[in-house]
């Protein structure tokens, strides 16, 4: 399992699973380990990558994207925030676009033990980014990010020095 800090993401620490993954949330759930919001989140979010491919995925899209996320479990009151959204885009700055949807979000009742769950969102939406660029799943390049081979590439590594020691071809 993969384990994380419970707040912030701190250096990603890695307790191999007695069985390996077999879909992306098994994935997931080892490295946001108890935090559900989180493997959401990142299952969207590399989902969203792997569609865009080498088009990537603009930085500034984080607001449409929480969006679009928050529509998945509350569909009415995310389509007034879209509403919101489309109407102040290219109107005003990112920043009175949030603290408008963050003041929509508090008028609909979107709260979660009294959390604006858009700012809820936005929180996690940041904690699952860097954590999944410390462990190389993904990486930002002139403001666009992509998923990246590095994760992988290491997992084999690993995998390939544990079997060439067992055979006594390596120290």
């Amino acid at each position: 399992m993969i384990t994380m800090g419970r707040a912030y993401p701190k250096d990603p620490k890695i307790i191999v699973p007695r069985y390996a993954p077999d879909k992306l949330e098994t994935l997931l759930e080892l490295i946001f380990s108890e935090h559900r919001l989180r493997q959401k989140i990142a299952k969207f979010f590399l989902e969203e990558l792997r569609k865009r491919g080498t088009k990537g995925f603009a930085e500034e899209e984080w607001i449409l994207f929480i969006l679009k996320l928050l529509g998945r479990e509350y569909p009415n009151d995310a389509k007034a925030l879209m509403e919101l959204y489309e109407a102040l885009e290219g109107e005003v700055s990112r920043t009175i676009i949030q603290r408008e949807i963050t003041k929509k979000a508090e008028e609909l009742g979107l709260l979660d033990d009294e959390s604006n769950l858009f700012n809820v969102y936005k929180s996690q939406y940041s904690i699952v980014l860097k954590t999944l660029r410390k462990l190389g799943m993904i990486y930002k390049k002139e403001g666009f990010y992509y998923t990246s081979p590095h994760f992988g590439n290491i997992l084999e590594s690993m995998g390939r020095l544990w079997k060439d020691w067992r055979a006594g071809l390596v120290e």
